[in-house]
């Protein structure tokens, strides 16, 4: 009875607007914004060298949830993949696209752009005789334009971190 005479001084617009937000806010056309991830049709990466400066072997490796296909392009070349889905593919780079630790403070052309027809993750990775680095990329649709750097402190000459930007 209480509840009737609540509703009874309420108006419709007011009854609908408070079921709406309810039931989980007001209605929108536009669809929700997606949560940014670590899959992608598309990246920019880099090879650094190892933190002694020797060369290292550098691969790109690429997984995706669904089968697909793209490219690895480089300077001076590009590679052609395939994904299964659940599994992944590795490109190797050749030696040319490893950034070097001599000319670091000077702009370099050793970008390594990966298109895929479908969404993939892509780890890049390097290394030689007992020494390995690797990280997660980011798709370019996740980037954006301020970034922060974490990195260890300074240390011996040759365990200096390093970052890039491509």
């Amino acid at each position: 009875m209480i509840m009737k005479r609540w509703l009874a001084g309420v108006s419709a617009a007011a009854l609908a607007a408070s079921i709406s937000l309810i039931a989980g806010g007001a209605a929108s056309s536009s669809p929700p914004t997606p949560r940014p991830d670590h899959l992608g049709t598309g990246f920019w990466v880099t090879v650094p060298r190892n933190d002694d400066g020797l060369s290292v072997t550098g691969s790109v490796i690429i997984t995706g949830p669904r089968a697909t296909s793209g490219t690895v392009t480089y300077p001076g070349g590009s590679s052609d993949f395939t994904v299964t889905a659940g599994s992944s593919t590795t490109v190797t780079l050749p030696a040319s696209v490893q950034l070097d630790a001599a000319t670091a403070a000077t702009p370099q052309n050793k970008g390594v752009h990966v298109t895929a027809l479908d969404e993939v993750s892509v780890v890049v990775m390097d290394y030689r005789d007992a020494s390995a680095d690797d990280y997660l990329a980011l798709p370019t649709d996740v980037t954006g334009k301020e970034h922060l750097v974490l990195a260890w402190g300074a240390g011996p000459m040759t365990t200096v971190s390093q970052f890039a930007v491509v």
